[in-house]
């Protein structure tokens, strides 16, 4: 569907504060983030991935709790 769709519909951009987790050299895990301006196809395929993520991780804890 979002491949179908032009990708200029509107010049309006909405500011999405993205974080990501890094691995740092010593094996700890620090949020890294940063504010991007973004177009409507954009803020729909953060928002896809982001649900994806949640999705996973709901699966990991009921896998372990069929452990």
């Amino acid at each position: 569907m979002l491949a179908k769709a032009p990708d200029r519909m509107t010049e309006v951009r909405a500011p999405i504060i993205v974080v990501i987790n890094t691995r740092q050299a010593d094996g700890t895990v620090t949020p890294m983030q940063w504010i991007e301006e973004c177009d409507w196809k954009a803020c729909a395929i953060i928002f896809r991935l982001h649900e994806l993520d949640h999705l996973g991780q709901a699966r990991k804890t009921l896998r372990r709790l069929d452990d």
